[in-house]
């Protein structure tokens, strides 16, 4: 949050703000009700995958990871076990990952199997390639729709209620 990516200063913001830094793997607890949980996630900067826990319900927030290989990793499955939601990096479809090793994304078709391999109750793609149009995606959507019920796209302005 720092110059030129965000030029808003702090300081304008009316709220108390306090920065506490954490290491991947470890559980925030901002409150009693609410836990954190993070993984490390495999991205060429380093990135953390998020899940969220409050009132018996979880989402887990998994973006910016490359997959190893074609499959899904099981430790994320394990992660993201029994969420509500799982919201996932699916930048590049199967036929344009082998283009894209190193860049730190994985494919739709992968998330769909981690969607299936946790038992997520809905799964939503998420971190599409800006080369991707809304025909790409359209068409994407009603791919993963007939593998897995209930998937969606994420879109700008959608709201989830969990």
């Amino acid at each position: 949050m720092a110059t030129p990516l965000f030029p808003i200063r702090h300081d304008i913001f009316d709220a108390e703000l306090e920065f506490h830094d954490f290491h991947a793997g470890q559980t925030l607890r901002p409150s009693n009700e609410v836990a954190l949980h993070t993984i490390r996630l495999n991205h060429p900067d380093g990135a953390t995958g998020y899940r969220l826990e409050f009132n018996n319900h979880s989402v887990a927030y998994i973006t910016d990871h490359e997959s190893n290989g074609g499959s899904y990793d099981k430790s994320l499955a394990l992660f993201a076990r029994d969420a509500d939601v799982l919201v996932y990096d699916c930048t590049y479809t199967a036929e344009e990952l082998h283009s894209h090793v190193g860049w730190g994304h994985s494919s739709w078709q992968q998330g769909v199997r981690l969607a299936a391999a946790a038992n997520v109750k809905k799964f939503c793609l998420f971190h599409h390639d800006p080369d991707h149009d809304d025909e790409l995606l359209d068409r994407i959507a009603a791919e993963v729709t007939a593998q897995r019920a209930g998937s969606l796209v994420a879109r700008e302005g959608l709201l989830l209620e969990i």
